[in-house]
């Protein structure tokens, strides 16, 4: 695993034009210690990736755990420029899984939402060996839901990822990996769409 990414923030110059900035992130929990997490936004304000640096859970004989989770939640700021609502269109996660069979799985959950707006739907995923091998979960957003319009938002992103071994603990692994970096970095990368309000 690569070391700890030295910088929290990046900061982004964007035009006047840009329909969504993103201010300094905080988070927490065992997937993601502080100074192992970054945000960034690109050019054209539609993607957002969230990149980590040490969330994976592992069981089996080598860690003695029967059940390892491994979770990290997001607080980030999005200043809406006015006249525009943002909503969550689209997300991608990405990653590595290795799971023996005979009753062991792993499993992604994740959930993202604007702060006071509710919920929304949960994404799910379960993963039955024997299997090893990356994936990709890709989830449009059906039941979007709009931030106040010109209001500046918290986007919540709560993430999970649980890996269970068998009775004869063989090891068990869930990652959540970036395709852009090192295979054994992380990264969630999510999709926003844009319309005008008053």
């Amino acid at each position: 695993m690569k070391s700890v990414l030295s910088v929290l923030v990046f900061c982004f110059s964007v035009s006047s034009l840009a329909q969504m900035q993103l201010g300094q992130p905080t988070y927490g929990g065992n997937g993601c210690p502080q100074g192992t997490a970054s945000v960034s936004l690109s050019d054209d304000s539609k993607t957002m990736s969230v990149l980590f640096d040490q969330f994976s859970s592992e069981a089996g004989s080598t860690t003695g755990r029967r059940v390892d989770r491994a979770s990290c939640n997001l607080r980030i700021p999005v200043k809406v420029a006015p006249g525009y609502s943002v909503s969550i269109i689209h997300s991608d996660y990405r990653g590595f899984v290795a799971v023996p069979g005979q009753g062991a799985y792993a499993t992604f959950n994740s959930e993202f939402f604007f702060a006071g707006q509710g919920r929304a739907p949960k994404t799910t995923k379960k993963f039955v060996g024997p299997m090893s091998d990356s994936y990709v979960i890709s989830n449009d957003v059906v039941a979007q839901a709009w931030s106040p319009c010109g209001q500046d938002v918290i986007l919540s992103v709560n993430t999970s990822a649980t890996s269970m071994s068998n009775a004869a603990m063989q090891q068990t692994m869930m990652v959540v990996d970036s395709l852009d970096l090192s295979a054994q970095d992380l990264g969630l990368i999510y999709s926003f769409g844009f319309r005008r309000c008053q």
